[in-house]
């Protein structure tokens, strides 16, 4: 046997050049051939990206050179495709029929070489005398971290390899490993869809390496693909060189190897997609597998063949029905026709009528364009000549005009100086005035200065008159007020300082009182908590509370959390933000019986004990919120208490009930389950059961009173991925059914420590005495501090009394401090006045001398007086100026008025003479008006002439030709234009006759020609096709029919063997190849009849077992090198199993089988084995031993016929 090693810890050794693994020996020994593969591990691969490509989503097809990677191989061969492959769409013409050339015909094929070859057998294997092998075998898989394997590499043999090992050791992994290193689709597999799932976990790369045998004579085929994980890419190596997918599937198609076809690589997750496997695809896949190598190519012609010839036979059968139609329809339309023709004859008359009368117009236009031409001429010369005879009169208008300029310039420039001489006068009116309101200004102030001189004698009376008045009071007054106060202020000052004193002293006292006060309150305060104290020692839930606040217990270090402390004392104090508060299960869970507070501790963890359970959603919802904001003020973040919140359970999510009743697990042993043996609130219990399921958890404390393994198939899951556990005696049970492959059931055993957490502790006498010491000595201080507290209050009322006393005597003080005060305030407010009047007398004695005032205002005036006399010579010489000015005005005015009546007069001679000039003008643009309108309509009719003339029909245009020349340019135009007068009459009297009915006569007729010639056009094909279908079938169903029957015989001779009946037989379709298929029938009970196979009918085990016979009832029939199938005989029952088993070997040992690999993980015992067969055993786990030399290298890591050799030596020596 050759053992599969895979080593997950060997270290990696320098890079080395990939060789061909040595052939491995043979030995007779038990008739078995036993091979030995290597299980070095290479170096990690170097992945080269050049030829890096995604993964397909199909099957791939090479192309090389625009051929498919088939094709490619096939180069040399002659082509045996007698028809094209047609696109429907293709075969519908622009009236739904088919085109042409859009149909090709089927061949007749008539080639020797394909006719020997159908009359022989089918293919014989051809095998290397050497080895054994058969060209396009797995001769070696090599692969590093792929799925399951750090490393492994291994040879199979040329025929049947068995390959077994635990589930979970990587066999399904060689199938992956064969599929994605021959460059098939993942999707192939049935599993991941992802290439880099592929890659073994924890690593960014691995490969797959696999050499295949190539032709006999050359050297073998090696496959490389490294595959990384980060870029979910892949690069290739052929035969040790950088290559890419188009390659590699070329030389994979030339070894007819047909992964993708699951007649040949059944994986394990798709044996099930083969019984489901529709008849038809059965055909597809068995003709790819087996039999002759075009079967496939023909069944495909065949079914375009039968689609192109049913859509000829509809499109035929159709177009002559709408032909022998539109020829009935164009009969009936053959009157109107006739009718039609002649009206077109009088419809030529009227347009040849029509094109003469516009032909001679156009001769007539141009003579009269001419006449008219001449007098716009004559007229034009008249009116020159009237425009020459006014010019003298224009020339002597213009000099007046020059005049009259001249004259206006004298005018302005006179109003200019009249103005200027205007604005001066006006500037002396308003000098004039001003100096005269400067006079009586000066006046005014002359008069003012008497005034004041009265008001001021006024004045210096009355201050003289109040300062007496001060003085005469101030002397009223007797002695000093500020000196009778003085002694008065220092008796205030010395009651002040008394006053403190005392409130120093009494604030002693007040200060010894608030003390006393104080320790008496701490002694109440530590004889209650003493008494608490003593109170607690015997009540469990505070003894739960001191051992969470104290760690300093080893026994609860792992449960003690001060910092949970803290969140659950500031949940208490914050109770009222919440609608209800739930205490944590550590706290306010109880044991009912303390034997099982053990088992209750197994179950729950100390995170769940220390859970804080909300019976609302908004609750919960605000403690998490108000903890994101840190209130316990935590320097760090990393701790937070755990809260949880679910609602009540409903239909739509109910509570899942226990597995068993209570009546049934008692009846096993079980005491019961777990949430009989505790006490707690609801919303605690509502939190045991949702969150830990303890209405689910059976315990018995009785190590004995249960049988594990029936207690194990009691509480066995029945839905995937569903966990029960269970406690006996000390031991916690969980059983869980597998979600994935056959979903077997797991167990899994841990032990329970105890911790006594829900355990209540015995009195501590010690404490006790402690507690009872503080409440004495408390007692003790409060008595002895209430009697100082007594004495000293005695002399807190002393100071009292004192204090008023001092305060009667200090107010009498400041009251006749006040009223000498008052006549100080009025003796300073006298002499303010005083002093304020005797400097206002001063100042008004000290003003300067009226009489010097009066005399500079006289001088000033005087001043005043004289520049007014000034100012009216000025006017004077002003005015004589202004009439100068007026004088030159009033003459250069009256030149202007001259002028203007010249002008006048001339003007009404001009304007004669422009209405004359307008009269000729007017007839000038008259006859350029009636020219350019002549000009204009000649040439639209000339236009319509040539327009008539171009759409006229060749018969109208001769016609025209013949009267032109016969007539020449003289003709009678009224008696053409009375002939189309009598063209339109006629015209109008014959019947009308729809254009749109010739039209589609005429349409109809060519529908119809085309119509028939597409008829004969299709007959030939329709021949053609129905002569090219005959060929191919008569080549493709005999052959068809062979594989058929010779599997029908080994698959019915393999179930006779067992006891059962089974047929394969072709279910055909004359009228659709698509639908013929390959019918398995199969009977398992002798009392029913044949039936089909399908996905539904039978069991899994019988379409195990069907498809496993219909494989190898193909084995000896196959084109492909090598087939796989994965884990076949799981749920077979024994006796097919083995009969199975032997029917597998007696084929695929057998000289005309390929190679062929079966996987599973468990064979029977004494079963029938063959020289032949290669077993392959997977020895994968974390743990490989080494083999060394003598000089202690390792020489071959993980080979385990050498270990176990070495360890048997060991032994012998020891």
């Amino acid at each position: 046997m050759s053992e599969v090693n895979s080593s997950p810890d060997a270290s990696p050794v320098p890079k080395i050049k990939s060789e061909p693994v040595r052939k491995s020996g043979q030995s007779k020994a038990n008739g078995k051939r036993v091979a030995r593969g290597t299980s070095r591990r290479p170096p990690s691969p170097e992945i080269d990206d050049s030829g890096s490509d995604e993964e397909p989503s199909s099957n791939p097809k090479a192309k090389s050179n625009g051929k498919s990677a088939r094709e490619a191989v096939d180069d040399e061969e002659e082509d045996d495709n007698d028809m094209e492959p047609q696109s429907r769409k293709r075969l519908k013409g622009a009236n739904g029929r088919p085109r042409q050339s859009e149909v090709r015909d089927i061949k007749e094929d008539d080639d020797d070489e394909d006719n020997a070859e159908a009359r022989r057998a089918t293919k014989i294997f051809v095998r290397d005398p050497k080895d054994g092998y058969l060209p396009g075998s797995i001769f070696r898989i090599c692969c590093q971290n792929f799925l399951t394997y750090d490393f492994v590499q291994f040879s199979p043999g040329p025929r049947m390899n068995m390959i077994l090992g635990p589930n979970g050791t990587g066999k399904s992994t060689i199938a992956c490993a064969i599929c994605i290193g021959l460059g098939f689709p993942i999707n192939t597999l049935g599993r991941a869809n992802e290439l880099h799932s592929f890659v073994k976990h924890g690593y960014d790369q691995g490969y797959v390496e696999i050499e295949l045998k190539g032709p006999i004579g050359k050297p073998n085929i090696v496959i490389r693909r490294n595959i990384s994980a980060k870029n979910n890419t892949s690069s290739w190596l052929l035969n040790g060189k950088t290559s890419n997918k188009s390659s590699v599937e070329i030389a994979v198609a030339k070894s007819d190897v047909q992964v993708a076809n699951l007649c040949s690589f059944l994986p394990q997750d798709r044996v099930n997609e083969f019984a489901k496997l529709k008849p038809e695809e059965l055909l597809v896949e068995t003709q790819k597998v087996a039999g002759h190598k075009k079967l496939n190519d023909w069944h495909n012609q065949l079914i375009r063949a039968s689609e192109d010839l049913r859509v000829i036979k509809e499109t035929l059968d159709a177009e002559r029905k709408e032909c022998k139609d539109e020829e009935g329809k164009n009969l009936l339309l053959e009157r109107d026709v006739a009718a039609f023709k002649r009206r077109k004859k009088l419809e030529e008359d009227l347009a040849l009528y029509t094109i003469l009368v516009h032909w001679y117009r156009c001769k007539a236009d141009k003579l009269a364009y001419k006449d008219l031409r001449m007098r716009w001429k004559d007229s034009g010369l008249r009116l020159t000549t009237a425009m020459e005879e006014h010019r003298p009169i224009s020339e002597y208008r213009a000099k007046v005009v020059k005049e009259l300029e001249a004259a206006n310039k004298e005018v302005k420039a006179a109003q200019n100086a009249s103005t200027k001489i205007t604005n001066d006068v006006e500037k002396l009116k308003n000098q004039d005035k001003d100096l005269s309101k400067e006079c009586t200004d000066i006046q005014d102030n002359i008069a003012s200065l008497h005034r004041d001189e009265e008001q001021s004698k006024k004045t210096i009376k009355r201050l003289k008159d109040n300062i007496a008045k001060y003085e005469t009071q101030i002397e009223d007054f007797e002695g000093n007020p500020e000196e009778e106060a003085a002694p008065l202020i220092a008796s205030r000052e010395d009651l002040s300082r008394q006053k403190n004193a005392l409130n120093m002293q009494s604030r002693r006292v007040e200060e010894s009182i608030q003390e006393k006060e104080n320790s008496i309150h701490q002694a109440e305060q530590d004889s209650r908590r003493a008494r608490e104290g003593l109170q607690k020692l015997g009540n469990p839930r505070d003894q739960r509370i001191s051992r969470m606040s104290n760690n300093n217990d080893p026994k609860f270090r792992n449960i003690a959390d001060p910092l949970f402390m803290r969140a659950y004392h500031w949940l208490g104090e914050n109770k009222h933000q919440f609608k209800s508060i739930v205490e944590p299960a550590c706290f306010s869970m109880d044991v009912i019986d303390p034997k099982y507070s053990y088992a209750i501790e197994g179950i729950i963890s100390v995170a769940q004990m220390k859970t804080f359970i909300f019976e609302h959603k908004e609750d919960y919802e605000k403690f998490n919120k108000i903890f994101d904001t840190n209130p316990l003020g935590l320097q760090s973040r990393e701790w937070r208490p755990t809260a949880w919140y679910r609602p009540e359970a409903t239909q739509e999510h109910p509570l899942p009930p226990p597995e068993r009743t209570d009546e049934e697990i008692k009846e096993a042993g079980f005491d019961g389950y777990a949430i009989d043996f505790v006490r707690a609130p609801p919303a605690v219990v509502w939190f045991l059961t949702r969150q830990l399921e303890f209405h689910r958890i059976a315990i018995s404390i009785k190590q004995n009173a249960v049988n594990p393994e029936r207690a194990s198939r009691m509480f066995s899951p029945s839905t995937p991925g569903t966990t029960v556990r269970y406690i006996i005696g000390y031991t916690l049970f969980a059983i869980m059914r597998s979600p994935y492959g056959r979903r077997l059931v797991q167990n899994s055993t841990s032990n329970i420590n105890k911790t006594d957490w829900y355990n209540t502790q015995p009195v501590d006498a010690q404490k006790t005495r402690e507690f009872e010491g503080m409440i004495s000595l408390a007692q003790d201080l409060i008595r002895t501090t209430n009697e100082e507290l007594a004495q000293l209050r005695v002399e807190e009322d002393g100071f009292r009394e004192r204090e008023q006393v001092l305060e009667r005597r200090k107010a009498e003080v400041a009251k006749q401090i006040n009223v000498i005060q008052k006549k100080v305030t009025r003796l300073k407010s006298l002499q303010s006045s005083l002093n304020n009047d005797r400097q206002l007398l001063a100042a008004e004695e000290n003003r300067p001398n009226v009489e010097q005032k009066k005399k500079a205002l006289r001088t000033n005036l005087v001043r005043k007086v004289n520049a007014r006399l000034r100012a009216i010579n000025k006017y004077k010489e002003t005015i004589t100026a202004l009439n100068a000015q007026m004088e030159i005005f009033t003459k250069a005015s009256y030149h202007a008025l001259q002028a203007t009546a010249d002008i006048a007069e001339l003007d009404k001679i001009i304007d004669a003479h422009k209405a004359r000039h307008v009269v000729l003008q007017r007839e000038v643009d008259t006859l350029g008006n009636e020219m350019a309108a002549l000009k204009t309509a000649l040439s639209e009719r000339t236009t319509k002439t040539v327009e008539l003339v171009k759409s006229a029909t060749p018969e109208v245009k001769a016609r025209q030709e013949e009267y032109t020349s016969e007539h020449g340019e003289q003709a009678d135009i009224e008696e053409l234009e009375q002939a189309e007068t009598n063209a339109k009459a006629q015209l109008e009297l014959t019947g009308q006759v729809n254009k749109g009915v010739i039209k589609i006569y005429e349409e109809r007729q060519t529908k119809i020609e085309r119509l028939q010639h597409s008829i004969q056009d299709s007959e030939v094909r329709k021949s053609n096709l129905e002569r090219g279908i005959a060929t191919v079938k008569s080549k493709w169903q005999p052959e068809l029919n062979k594989l058929v029957n010779e599997v029908n015989t080994r698959f019915s001779a393999a179930f006779d063997r067992i006891h059962c009946a089974g047929e394969v037989r072709i279910a055909e379709n004359e009228e659709d190849y698509a639908k013929w298929s390959i019918e398995i029938l199969v009977k398992f009970r002798s009392n029913e009849p044949l039936q089909l196979l399908t996905g539904q009918r039978q069991s899994g085990g019988e379409r195990s077992l069907t498809t496993i016979l219909y494989l190898m009832s193909l084995t000896g029939l196959a084109k492909t090198p090598f087939a796989l199938v994965d884990e076949i005989n799981q749920g077979m029952d024994m006796k097919y199993e083995r009969a199975v088993h032997n029917e597998l070997i007696q084929v695929t040992c057998a000289e005309d089988s390929g190679q062929y690999f079966l996987i599973t993980p468990k064979l029977l015992p004494n079963l029938t084995y063959h020289e032949n067969v290669t077993t392959l055993i997977i020895n994968n786990g974390d743990y490989l031993p080494e083999t060394k030399d003598k000089k202690g290298k390792i020489h071959n890591y993980g080979d385990l016929a050498a270990n176990l050799a070495a360890y048997r030596k060991q032994l012998r020596k020891s």
